[in-house]
Parts: structure tokens; C-alpha cells; sequence
């Protein structure tokens, strides 16, 4: 048996970040029915992972989608965050989000709110 991890590679992105980020390491939970928050931006990209029950996930110009426990997911840099939502009525939804932030920015930014720095 070896003493070295098992990895498994859930996601893999090129990103653009802010000079000088402030990396924010989330843990959510969304109880059940939960609407989660009003649409929005945030200062750099996020990358998340559902670590129990089930995201309704949804970014501007893109179909709905439900990640499941065990998914990773990505949202761009200047997205719009429509959706992240707990469907279930009766179970929490659990996960871990990391956003690159920008040093003095709030991580949660109003769905029109615009980048000087940014390409």
C-alpha cells in the first residue's frame, strides 16, 4: 500500500486574476430552499465544490445546471452569477467556494459593477 494521495483532478482552468489577489476561502450551506444570493459579480474568478446535496447554478448567458455533491465548478472572471440555489426542500446543500478577490473589493459585487484592471 502506498503512503502517497490519490488525486483526482476535478477541474483544471486559465483564469485571469487580479494584481495582488486576496484569495477567500468559503465554506456555504444553503438550507433547504434556500434562494441564495440576488444576481451579481465578484472581483476575480471562483472555483467550487458541492460537498453535500445539490446546487441549482446558473451564470448569464448560459443554460441552468444542477451540480451534485462530488462536482467542482468554475465561474469566469466579469461573470454574472444569476443562480446558487438549494432546490431540495427537505436537505441542505453544502460547499466550499475559494474566490480571488481583489485587495479593498468586497467579494459580492453589484451584476453591473466594472473592472478598471481587468483586460
Amino acid at each position: 500500500m502506498s503512503d502517497l494521495p490519490i488525486i483526482t483532478t476535478m477541474l483544471e482552468q486559465v483564469s485571469w486574476v487580479p494584481a495582488d489577489p486576496l484569495i477567500h476561502v468559503l465554506h456555504l450551506t444553503l438550507e433547504p430552499g434556500a434562494a441564495g444570493t440576488p444576481p451579481h459579480k465578484h472581483p476575480g474568478p471562483v472555483i467550487g465544490y458541492v460537498l453535500e446535496g445539490e446546487l441549482d447554478f446558473q451564470m448569464a448567458g448560459h443554460d441552468p445546471v444542477t451540480i451534485k455533491a462530488g462536482e467542482a465548478f468554475f465561474e469566469p472572471y466579469g461573470c454574472v452569477h444569476l443562480r446558487a440555489a438549494n432546490g431540495s426542500q427537505s436537505a441542505p446543500t453544502r460547499l466550499v467556494a475559494m474566490i480571488v478577490g481583489k485587495q479593498g473589493l468586497p467579494i459580492v459585487l453589484p451584476p453591473d459593477w466594472v473592472d478598471g484592471e481587468a483586460p
